[in-house]
């Protein structure tokens, strides 16, 4: 049975704000600690990093700072996967612009071929 989703006390907010140094733990955008609305400038969720659905705790071990975007982004992925998954969308970004910028040695659909059997 998975735990209820909780509210934090300040102070436990500020524990987990605290643990990447005010940035999100995904994107490392800066944060500000009293934004939690979206479309505010630095506003952030706690995050569960083995999420309620997937037998996650409210642990502190397991509450991470995140950016609106990213933690709707990760949904119910581990923090893990989508860790994982953001540094393919980096690497494949690096890619494409490097085959945009016809550099030697670059393929993307070589790239993506790799991908696709992983």
């Amino acid at each position: 049975m998975s735990q209820k989703r909780i509210s934090f006390s300040e102070e436990e907010r500020q524990n987990i704000f605290s643990k990447t140094g005010g940035t999100c733990e995904y994107c490392h955008k800066d944060l500000v600690f009293n934004n939690r609305t979206e479309g505010e400038r630095g506003a952030w969720h706690v995050d569960h990093g083995i999420a309620l659905a997937e037998g996650g705790s409210n642990s502190i071990r397991n509450l991470w700072p995140a950016c609106i975007s990213c933690n709707e982004d990760k949904f119910t992925f581990s923090k893990t996967e989508y860790d994982e998954e953001f540094e393919m969308e980096e690497t494949v970004g690096k890619i494409k612009e490097a085959c945009n910028n016809n550099l030697p040695g670059v393929s993307f659909d070589l790239y993506k071929e790799r991908r696709i059997k992983r």
